[in-house]
């Protein structure tokens, strides 16, 4: 019997008593990744290996990252249901038990929400966004699952789940627009993945260089200083965006 998968969106903001259990959790899962399929990334095992815990603390609880972590289900937790009559810190207290305690097969990361002058890039001929307040504005990054587990739909089930946790609004302090955008930025090369996405509603728009997508995706830091323009500079990269 194939097993049965659960998702679940990293607590924000985190309580203080699961930041380093959560960051030591993300930590094992990225450096299995890395070593199971070095290609999907732009970071090595080596550099990744080296960082402190602390650095992966500062990941977890990052105030501009949502991270969506698909695990497997065990018997409580087999359709990731939780009593309703649950208060808000005990379903946060019972999510954050379910990721540590449970195999991570999969994660996908949403960034923002997003400010229109930072969602904006000229010359990559992107949609036109809403004005400011007019929607919520999501960048999803680093969609990736174990060798493992794949062949079972779960970057589907990621992407949908990211999707549905961006439009809920849960994850957003304040007011929230009357629609939400999300974009993907997806590599010329990756037609499956182009295809998989215009499945779940996503269209393309605008080409971006690798150095725009390393900054939407949160990691400006990582574009080396001596970046060679015909890699780092190329418009390229497909967009692609889903209005809910």
């Amino acid at each position: 019997m194939p097993p049965a998968y659960t998702i679940h969106v990293i607590p924000y903001p985190l309580p203080v008593h699961s930041l380093t259990p959560l960051a030591e959790k993300l930590r094992k899962f990225k450096l299995h990744a890395l070593l199971s399929d070095p290609k999907a990334f732009s970071q090595n095992h080596a550099t990744e290996s080296s960082l402190p815990i602390s650095a992966w603390e500062t990941r977890v609880a990052n105030p501009d990252f949502r991270i969506v972590v698909c695990v497997v289900a065990d018997a409580d937790d087999r359709d990731g249901a939780f009593p309703s009559d649950k208060n808000k810190e005990a379903e946060e207290e019972h999510v954050v038990q379910r990721l540590l305690e449970s195999e991570w097969a999969g994660t996908f990361t949403l960034v923002g929400p997003v400010p229109l002058s930072s969602w904006l890039v000229p010359s990559s001929g992107q949609p036109q966004p809403g004005a400011e307040g007019a929607e919520t504005r999501w960048h999803l990054t680093s969609l990736f699952v174990l060798p493992a587990h794949r062949g079972c739909g779960l970057a589907s089930k990621l992407t949908l789940a990211a999707v549905r946790a961006g439009s809920s609004g849960h994850q957003v302090a304040g007011n929230v627009g009357a629609t939400t955008r999300f974009r993907l930025i997806v590599h010329p090369k990756n037609i499956e993945v182009v295809k998989l996405y215009e499945k779940l509603g996503f269209v393309k728009g605008g080409l971006y260089t690798q150095r725009e997508a390393m900054v939407a995706m949160g990691d400006a830091a990582g574009v080396p200083e001596a970046a060679a323009a015909d890699i780092w500079d190329s418009r390229l990269a497909i967009g692609m965006e889903r209005l809910v």
